[in-house]
């Protein structure tokens, strides 16, 4: 069973694509690491699976 599943995620800042089509999945009782370099739009996912946008 999964935790957490994402499907084709994608978000906007007017008119610059921040994110596009992101899937994962974590399945129940492990854990996940998000790598990227400044600016890759770590904090954008995280704020959007936790509904702070």
């Amino acid at each position: 069973m999964n935790a957490l599943a994402i499907e084709n995620l994608s978000h906007s800042f007017g008119t610059r694509q921040v994110l596009q089509n992101v899937s994962f999945t974590v399945a129940e009782g492990r854990m996940c690491i998000l790598l990227g370099r400044n600016g890759a739009g770590k904090t954008t996912l995280f704020s959007l699976i936790t509904g702070l946008y």
